[in-house]
């Protein structure tokens, strides 16, 4: 992926809620997916492979109501980023992808079910006005970074194309090359040097002292180090389930909600509003 693909990957960055029949189904189903999405845009990714964050989910992962709530409603939440070279350009052919996306992952039994019985699939283009990439990433893997008890092998959480986990990413990703490490750096301290619509209010206090570190350190050796020491804190370098879940917290900032407003129906949370929050609603199906 080149430097103009990752510039503005939030406006090329697409929600996705597909329902499936059985939390047995979330991950024999994760491969098929990635494909029929890749191949609603007619396999023209092939330059530049379409991403994806893939995480199964049910109600109360959450509140951690899970058990509570029957492991009722199974489904997937996703983020699909999608290349410049093949990215709708208008309101007409967004539509006509949503279509094509919508048509071609009803194709799967599994999904197709669901669909007849009036769940549908639900895409929405990325909006910054209902939380930060990094929030609505959290949200979409909450199954995984939120203990299931007796369920949790089923919600790892999967990164297309490469079908790599977190704590693997380390094989994926050279972490020492300074085109990376500059453009991690950026995404979490300068997201508006990468995306379109940054709103730096969601830097978390500790993102914001690092930023202060960094622009009040003197000479580049200075500056140097102060990077490093923010870097070394949000890679991955162990393959522990524990210290995962942890650097996934880390990486994601700001994944709990800060009041305990619930909804009526499914008793899960809606975020407060200083949060620049997501209104209420179920927000175990839509963030």
């Amino acid at each position: 992926m080149t430097d103009e693909d990752i510039r503005h990957i939030d406006q090329r960055s697409y929600f996705i809620t597909i329902p499936l029949s059985h939390i047995d189904e979330i991950q024999r189903t994760q491969q098929a997916i990635y494909t029929k999405i890749r191949k609603s845009f007619g396999f023209r990714d092939n330059d530049t492979k379409i991403g994806l964050i893939l995480c199964g989910d049910i109600n109360g992962t959450r509140t951690n109501l899970v058990h509570e709530l029957g492991y009722e409603n199974p489904h997937f939440h996703g983020l699909i980023f999608i290349p410049k070279d093949v990215a709708p350009q208008d309101e007409t052919a967004e539509k006509a992808m949503v279509q094509n996306l919508k048509s071609g992952l009803a194709e799967l039994v599994e999904i197709s079910q669901q669909v007849a019985q009036g769940n549908e699939i639900y895409v929405r283009r990325y909006d910054p006005q209902r939380g930060s990439l990094f929030q609505t990433t959290s949200y979409t893997i909450k199954a995984d970074t939120n203990p299931i008890f007796g369920q949790g092998d089923k919600f790892s959480h999967s990164t297309f194309p490469y079908d790599k986990k977190l704590n693997s990413i380390s094989r994926i990703i050279n972490f020492d090359n300074p085109r990376t490490q500059e453009l991690l750096f950026k995404l979490h301290l300068y997201p508006d040097q990468v995306f379109a619509n940054a709103n730096l209010n969601d830097l978390t206090e500790q993102q914001v002292d690092h930023r202060q570190l960094y622009e009040n350190a003197v000479g580049t050796e200075a500056k140097s180090k102060i990077k490093q020491r923010f870097l070394s804190l949000i890679r991955a370098t162990t393959n522990s389930s524990t210290v995962e879940k942890n650097q996934n917290r880390q990486l994601y900032y700001r994944n709990e909600p800060l009041e305990n407003s619930s909804c009526a129906c499914c008793r899960c949370p809606s975020f407060c509003d200083r949060r620049r929050a997501w209104p209420s609603r179920h927000s175990c199906c839509n963030p």
